[in-house]
């Protein structure tokens, strides 16, 4: 029992403050280490659920999930967003479940399950929509379109683009605006509407440009590209898919490099074949360096999945050895609780006894004196002194003083009837006759009918101290 206190108390000294943990795990986050950030947060899960408060805890989870997202690891991050979720629905924040919503519905969207993730963005419209935050209902009305579009459901992912741009045109988010532009451009050109589209994209990228984002002008410029081939403006358009191509070997992202080589192989491949099969040959190896990426990206989820199902078991092992050793400290102290009051009131009936006892052979002493006193005609201050000291003793002396009642009762009882008989016996209720044999217990000091039985053989109360 010793060993199960002194684990349980190391294992309260090393807990950390919810609070300190989730700050430095966001450190993590925020300089990218997010391999860090979600062995952290894993690990922390059970105590944080153990700890009750549901904010820390969903902060965590969400913070959690993003994690996982960034690791390629959707599945882990859905399981993570989903509790998060479910918190959050008893939080009743209609902004919280609105974010909770649209981040499954991000997840989704990567793992192309379109269909839950239309289902989640709607979701997560109708709560922002009753929340009233424009910058966060914006952001839901863009992932809707996004999601849309690629269900090909062109109608309404444009009237979800429109949206989504005029509300950050009307808060002045310039580069949210741009970004809206770009979206909403994507699904006008699905639509026909090379015109308006180009218009759009054209101002976003003057935005894109002047902020530096080089991905979304990489972006902006496949799609003018695009746009461009598809009015027979050739020249400009492989000038801009060049641009666009050069933005985005800059930034790495080699998805893009290769839709747009292979945008440009296809066109050029009249124009000028050889360029064509130097775009293409672009192509194969980087959707080979692709597949090792994804095949790389898949191992490692895979064995995050596994590393933190061992971490798992291995923490609700812990936890329940640390529930077990709660019971067991519990249960000790319950035990040491009770012996406790035991032993108080073992001592305190001792002490009470002596004390009465004192009392009474004190009283006796006094009674023989006054009896020699008497007997020899002693002067009587002497005995008015004695009188007196007695008096004072009496107070304290512990009341055997029966009533008429009592002592009808406690004859009873010697004559070997139970409770109800003599509740029978003499008309009264069974809670009565026990209330009196109480009050005789208390009286004489004594713990049951037998002990009465055997006082009343040795010495009967006299008639003179029965009280009415």
């Amino acid at each position: 029992m010793l060993k199960a206190l002194l684990s349980l108390f190391f294992a309260f000294a090393l807990a950390v403050n919810p609070q300190e943990l989730i700050e430095k795990a966001g450190e993590h986050f925020d300089n990218g280490r997010f391999r860090e950030t979600a062995d952290m947060l894993a690990g922390a899960l059970p105590d944080l659920r153990e700890a009750g408060n549901e904010e820390d805890l969903a902060e965590a989870l969400s913070m959690l999930a993003v994690s996982y997202s960034r690791l390629g690891a959707y599945n882990l991050a859905m399981d993570a967003q989903r509790e998060c979720y479910e918190i959050d629905l008893k939080g009743g924040d209609a902004g919280n479940i609105s974010s909770s919503l649209n981040n499954m519905a991000g997840f989704c969207l990567a793992m192309e399950q379109y269909d839950e993730a239309e289902r989640l963005i709607r979701k997560a419209i109708t709560y922002e929509e009753k929340n009233g935050d424009t910058r966060a209902l914006a952001v839901r009305y863009g992932m809707a379109c996004d999601v849309l579009l690629k269900q090909g459901k062109v109608d309404e992912a444009i009237d979800f683009g429109t949206k989504a741009l005029e509300i950050d045109t009307k808060d002045g988010r310039e580069m949210q605006a741009a970004i809206r532009k770009s979206q909403l451009a994507g699904a006008l050109m699905d639509a026909g509407e090379l015109r308006q589209a180009s218009a759009l994209l054209d101002e976003a990228a003057e935005v894109f440009s002047k902020t530096n984002n080089l991905h979304s002008l990489s972006v902006c410029r496949q799609q003018q590209g695009a746009i461009a081939a598809k009015q027979g403006r050739f020249m400009d358009a492989a000038n801009l898919l060049r641009e666009g191509l050069t933005l985005s070997r800059q930034t790495g992202n080699l998805l893009l490099q290769r839709n747009i080589s292979q945008d440009l192989a296809v066109m050029l491949k009249d124009m000028d074949p050889r360029s064509a099969v130097t775009y293409m040959q672009d192509v194969v190896a980087l959707s080979d360096s692709l597949y090792q990426q994804e095949t790389a990206r898949k191992m490692a989820e895979l064995s995050l999945q596994n590393e933190m199902d061992r971490k798992e078991d291995a923490l609700k092992d812990q936890e329940r050895t640390i529930r077990s050793q709660r019971l067991k400290m519990w249960f000790l102290l319950g035990v040491i609780a009770l012996l406790a009051v035991l032993a108080v009131l073992m001592f305190r009936n001792i002490s009470i006894r002596k004390k009465n006892a004192d009392l009474l052979q004190k009283t006796a002493d006094i009674k023989d004196k006054l009896l020699i006193l008497q007997a020899s005609e002693q002067n009587g201050e002497n005995v008015d002194a004695l009188l007196k000291e007695l008096s004072e003793i009496g107070s304290n002396v512990p009341d055997k003083t029966l009533t008429t009642r009592e002592r009808e009762i406690a004859l009873l009882c010697c004559e070997g009837l139970l409770s109800k008989e003599i509740a029978d016996r003499l008309n009264i209720s069974q809670r009565t006759v026990e209330t009196h044999k109480n009050n005789i217990f208390r009286k004489l000091e004594i713990n049951s009918t037998a002990e009465l039985v055997e006082l009343m053989k040795r010495t009967p109360p006299p008639n003179d101290r029965i009280t009415n």
